[in-house]
């Protein structure tokens, strides 16, 4: 009996340790996305399609792979009452360069260049944030070309889109298959 006991313990944990294996961030099902906005860290749910990129480009038009995030947060208001926001983290990467390395952007989109932007919606009312990106990059740890999977981290920062002063510092990471 003690042996099957024994038998069941060492089985359980290699499972177990199996299972902890799997979760690992090259196999990213459920959070292919993770960011940290104003030093407050989660896991993004992916908008479409799981670890794929949006080959239509979305806002960003057919030439990028659009990598989309988001987030539903509790903020507590001036009136210390609880809201619903929607954080949404978009990553534009152009179909013709993806490749490792930093890249950098303003607050200017430019044709075939990465950027990044963060909208704030609320969800019961109109009083989300209109963000503009000020400045930020995109680095790009690995890019395996048989498997289209693209990892890497993200820094950027923007504000309300009519003062210049800082409203959001947002960083991340993303792992993600290039969908075609």
């Amino acid at each position: 009996m003690k042996k099957i006991f024994l038998l069941f313990l060492v089985t359980a944990f290699a499972v177990s340790c199996s299972e902890d294996d799997s979760s690992s961030n090259d196999n990213p099902t459920t959070f292919p996305m993770t960011a940290s906005v104003d030093s407050q860290s989660f896991p993004m749910e992916p908008e479409v399609g799981g670890n794929f990129s949006d080959p239509t480009g979305g806002m960003y038009g057919s030439e990028y792979h659009l990598l989309e995030g988001y987030r539903l947060q509790s903020i507590a208001t001036a009136k210390t009452t609880l809201k619903d926001y929607k954080y949404y983290i978009r990553l534009a990467i152009p179909k013709i360069d993806v490749s490792v390395g930093t890249h950098t952007f303003t607050n200017t989109h430019i044709p075939n260049g990465y950027f990044a932007d963060l909208d704030i919606a609320a969800v019961v009312d109109d009083s989300g944030e209109n963000e503009a990106t000020i400045n930020g990059k995109i680095i790009v740890t690995s890019y395996d070309v048989a498997t289209q999977r693209v990892k890497g981290t993200f820094e950027f920062k923007t504000n309300n889109g009519v003062t210049a002063t800082q409203t959001h510092v947002i960083s991340g990471s993303f792992n993600y298959v290039l969908a075609d």
